[in-house]
């Protein structure tokens, strides 16, 4: 099920296959639509952190237009070595909606979002320029001996870094904190596979539409996730009778405000605040609950039980396992870890997927003694805060499976302009909608949670909102 498409799709890739393979790639120019960031993380108390991931910022319509390539895959070398390869980048993301969805012609807006791809740096320091290649390739490389081919005759190139603040909280009632990157030793992406048979390669993705973005409060993420996906389904099957009355405008939740989603999720879902700078994050369960606040927003605004929900990780049966009043459905858990097959069925069946993401830091834990009675250590990972996204797309190239998630990277927060308290700080509105594509990873040691570029951010459970049949 998962690699199904119909032959319209599939007519469409070969077609854009056969007119674009034959065209080399590309050695990608500074200011052809791709730039280089690197992440300052701003933790629940307001501090900034410098760090050593970057992004690689990519507009598809302008590197098309300066390459000649509309779909493609984006390659990065550093001192690292490849630290992304074979990244898709698609100027018409309307080519990979999912069947379910061509089938009931459901209108896209043709947009090409902005993406960023993360990537790990050399270090945390505030680099100001990188070495680097950047290349944009028709076709997937897939395999060492075809990466070496291309990318060992590029020249290296020098580009500008910016910084750009990731400010990102709200899953559970405790602040951010900033997590711990693994090893260097470990930059992310897996060196590309060095034997496989090009032919037997998985190369596909499906793309939901996108458009509906909100920004957010201070550790809102969770009113704004699920705010995010009933609006894209009320865009998108608002012809099958889903349809609620507010708009998805940024907003604080307010008893009686009925115009924007967020603001009502954010009530319906207790979040304790006190303006849009200021204000906690919202609990799975408990006194601020994101369970409670969708079950009792359905329950007012879709009386005809237009929606339904299933969810993987957390507890077997929502709203009840929270010790919450019986509603008018509920959702099953279909697996106790979040899995990528499960997430991309979802995608292909059209539905609104909330998810959240944990930040881990690893720590060593005594795990028994070896045989001359040195005292051996297991890796164990202390959760140091919580983000929810909505995901929105997801495919496979090669031996890597990747995901494509929404949300707004930069919450507003306060600005404190002095270190002397003489000025009180100032709440700031900040402008950060943003979408990412993460390539995903399997680790033994993290219980069965899958990584999100690497092992600082680990999937701990996502929710779907699905229409019924």
């Amino acid at each position: 099920m998962l690699r199904t498409a119909t032959f319209a799709l599939t007519l469409l890739a070969a077609c854009i296959a056969q007119a674009q393979t034959s065209a080399p790639p590309v050695l990608v120019q500074p200011g052809q639509g791709v730039e280089i960031a690197r992440t300052v993380f701003v933790d629940g108390d307001g501090q900034a952190h410098d760090t050593a991931v970057g992004t690689l910022i990519v507009d598809p319509r302008r590197l098309a237009a300066a390459t000649g390539i509309d779909h493609g895959y984006l390659q990065v070398v550093t001192n690292l070595g490849a630290v992304i390869y074979d990244a898709p980048i698609d100027a018409n993301p309307d080519a990979f909606v999912p069947p379910a969805l061509q089938r009931l012609r459901v209108p896209t807006d043709g947009r090409a979002p902005v993406v960023h791809v993360p990537f790990r740096l050399a270090s945390a320091a505030r680099v100001t320029s990188i070495k680097v290649k950047v290349v944009f390739s028709p076709a997937p490389l897939f395999d060492a001996r075809t990466f070496s081919a291309v990318m060992d005759p590029m020249p290296t190139q020098k580009w500008k870094v910016k910084p750009i603040v990731e400010a990102v909280g709200g899953d559970g009632p405790d602040k951010v904190l900033m997590p711990e990157l693994p090893p260097i030793g470990d930059p992310g992406p897996p060196p590309p596979s060095p034997g496989y048979d090009h032919g037997d390669l998985p190369d596909w993705q499906y793309t939901l539409p996108n458009t509906s973005n909100v920004e957010t409060a201070w550790n809102q993420c969770a009113p704004a996730a699920f705010a995010n996906v009933l609006s894209y389904l009320e865009h998108t099957f608002g012809n099958q009778g889903i349809n609620f009355p507010q708009f998805n405008t940024k907003g604080v939740g307010v008893d009686g405000d009925e115009t924007s989603l967020v603001s009502r999720m954010d009530w319906y879902m207790d979040r304790p605040h006190t303006d849009t700078c200021i204000g906690g994050g919202t609990s799975r369960c408990g006194e601020s609950s994101t369970i409670r606040g969708i079950f009792a927003f359905l329950r007012a605004f879709d009386g005809a039980k237009r929606v339904t929900l299933s969810h993987q990780g957390g507890d077997e049966v929502y709203p009840a396992d929270c010790g919450e009043d019986p509603s008018d459905r509920e959702s099953l858990r279909e697996g106790e870890s979040v899995t990528f097959e499960w997430l991309c069925e979802r995608v292909q069946a059209g539905a609104g997927i909330v998810l959240t993401l944990g930040y881990y830091s690893p720590i060593a834990v005594p795990n028994g003694y070896d045989e001359d009675g040195f005292v051996q250590y297991a890796i164990d990972w202390d959760r140091t805060g919580g983000h929810v996204v909505r995901v929105y797309g997801c495919g496979e190239v090669g031996g890597q499976r990747f995901i494509r998630t929404l949300d707004d990277g930069q919450q507003d927060r306060t600005f404190d302009a002095d270190d002397e308290d003489d000025i009180e700080p100032v709440c700031e509105e900040r402008l950060g909608l943003r979408t990412q594509l993460w390539f995903l990873h399997e680790n033994d040691t993290t219980n069965g949670r899958l990584e999100m570029g690497d092992s600082s951010r680990q999937i701990d459970f996502a929710m779907a909102l699905t229409p019924a049949p």
